[in-house]
């Protein structure tokens, strides 16, 4: 009850849609033999090898075949979204337009609205088409690189809170995660202060550790601000507490991904200048990458309060890509 969004739902969307792709296309298409010869006859430079000799058809009949069946299948395609494209503008029924039209007909759903991607669903220009569309309503042609669409939205669910019951198992597993996130963070927070505690009655910190019962210590290897810490691994907040906390103290908590802990630096090592001259290009480099990068980023940020640019991606109604 504390909590509702942290379990609320996406409001989703469930689509029909049909269309025909590339590869539907190539597999029903079949180019009779005198229609490979003719385009062979007609694009024969375009089958020359680097010497500038053409080979003979018979040769290279697999490959013609595959480029006259391209072509084939891009002219249908054009003329196929001419027949859409007139058959919306008429408002042809989804059920009527699909069925004259010989288009394959999908289901997808329900899925977030926004979602980029749908695992084995249409393709993201599709999804981009439906996003803003009422239940029942048809979206516009859409054309991708792959082929070309049109779809209609058959259930739009409206973002909810599921009852509690739905969901118990889900609120149980959530809790649980917090609670004991919580107690061990409580606990690890007490095992610090008894091990500095014992620290200041004069016991060694790994005689402070082994009075308390605390965890067993982990040493790591020597490591830098930004690299991964051998072997936690990479934990910026843990390297952060370990170059802030002085030598020989133990640092406040940090939460890893699976608990947390403490760290207490030993040794700062002195960067070792001898390997300088080895790492001086590399250094160099990465320096003017790094100075050409923010320039760049300047003078873009420049050009675009000059140009006084304006976008209208929210405004604009979803779109067909060309």
């Amino acid at each position: 009850a504390a909590h509702p969004d942290d379990f609320r739902t996406a409001e989703q969307l469930a689509i029909e849609y049909a269309g025909m792709t590339r590869a539907e296309l190539s597999e029903r298409l079949t180019v009779p033999d005198e229609e490979l010869a003719a385009f062979y006859e007609q694009h024969a430079q375009e089958f020359a090898a680097a010497d500038g000799t053409t080979p003979p058809f018979e040769e290279i009949r697999d490959t013609v075949r595959e480029r006259a069946t391209q072509e084939r299948v891009r002219e249908h395609l054009a003329g196929l979204a001419l027949d859409l494209a007139e058959d919306m503008e008429a408002r042809r029924p989804f059920d009527e337009l699909v069925t004259a039209r010989g288009l394959t007909r999908r289901l997808a759903g329900p899925f977030p609205i926004g979602t980029p991607w749908v695992a084995g669903g249409p393709e993201p220009a599709l999804l981009q088409a439906v996003a803003s569309l009422a239940e029942g309503q048809m979206s516009d042609l859409v054309e991708t690189d792959n082929g070309l669409y049109v779809a209609r939205v058959t259930q739009r669910i409206p973002s909810r809170v599921p009852p509690f019951e739905e969901i118990r198992a889900q609120v149980q597993e959530r809790l649980v995660e917090a609670l004991a996130r919580q107690a061990a963070r409580t606990s690890l927070t007490s095992l610090r202060e008894a091990i500095i505690a014992k620290q200041g009655d004069g016991l060694r910190f790994e005689e402070a550790v082994l009075a308390i019962g605390a965890s067993p210590m982990m040493a790591t290897q020597p490591f830098t601000r930004t690299g991964p810490m051998d072997p936690i691994g990479m934990v910026p907040a843990l390297n952060a507490a370990a170059f802030a906390t002085p030598l020989g103290q133990l640092s406040e908590m940090v939460e890893l991904p699976m608990g947390a802990a403490a760290i207490r630096p030993e040794e700062r090592l002195p960067v070792d200048e001898s390997t300088l001259p080895e790492e001086e290009g590399s250094l160099r480099q990465q320096l003017l990458s790094e100075q050409e990068t923010e320039r760049l980023q300047g003078w873009l940020e420049e050009l675009r309060t000059r140009a006084r640019l304006r976008s209208f991606v929210e405004a604009s109604p979803p779109f067909a890509t060309p």
